[in-house]
């Protein structure tokens, strides 16, 4: 809580939370490369590749337009794990 007496969002350090990608099992049942995801997205092939290895996240908007093109959710494309 900050000194207005508002409720703020946890310091990325001080979170605990684990993202792990399922990208690349969902990209060899549609039979999609990641140059062929990166198109649809505009987003460059690399780009794909850190999401893919958890080595980077995708904000919010780009994560629910990712499931979107992949026809499922974005809990069958990630799994979240929240520590304590």
């Amino acid at each position: 809580m900050n000194n207005l007496g508002v409720q703020t969002m946890p310091k990325k350090n001080d979170e605990k939370i684990t993202l792990k990608p399922r990208l690349k099992m969902r990209f060899l049942e549609l039979e999609l490369q990641q140059q062929d995801v990166a198109d649809k997205m505009n987003e460059s092939k690399q780009m794909i590749s850190l999401w893919s290895t958890g080595k980077k996240q995708p904000t919010l908007k780009k994560a629910f337009k990712l499931a979107r093109l992949l026809n499922c959710s974005i809990e069958e494309l990630w799994d979240y794990e929240e520590e304590e």
